[in-house]
């Protein structure tokens, strides 16, 4: 799964970059809460977040998906103000030949 941030741009150039951070700190906690425990949650960069999942077939991977964004529909609370996100959560299953990089690519 690619977890990125809509309009993350927005927060850092409203409220500055030292809470943008924190905010992406407290969504990777929120994201590795959200996940199974054999999961693997990484920033990939900027605000873009993978989610690597083994043994998953597409309707857990959906159900997953909507418990990820369901996480992040509550405020973020940095430096006295409550911050609001929205993420898109592309999912891409892999087949027996894909590489990393053509999975990144379908989840994006």
């Amino acid at each position: 799964m690619f977890v990125d941030v809509d309009r993350f741009k927005l927060i850092n150039d409203g409220i500055g970059h030292a809470a943008g951070d924190t905010i992406l700190i407290l969504l990777g906690k929120r994201l590795k809460a959200a996940v199974r425990a054999d999961d693997t949650v990484a920033r990939f960069g900027g605000d873009e977040f993978v989610v690597v999942c083994e043994n998953l077939l597409m309707r857990g991977a959906k159900e997953l998906a909507e418990r990820i964004r369901e996480s992040t529909r509550r405020p973020f609370e940095v430096d006295g103000r409550r911050v609001y996100l929205n993420v898109s959560v592309g999912i891409a299953a892999a087949g027996a030949d894909d590489t990393a990089e053509l999975m990144l690519q379908g989840a994006d």
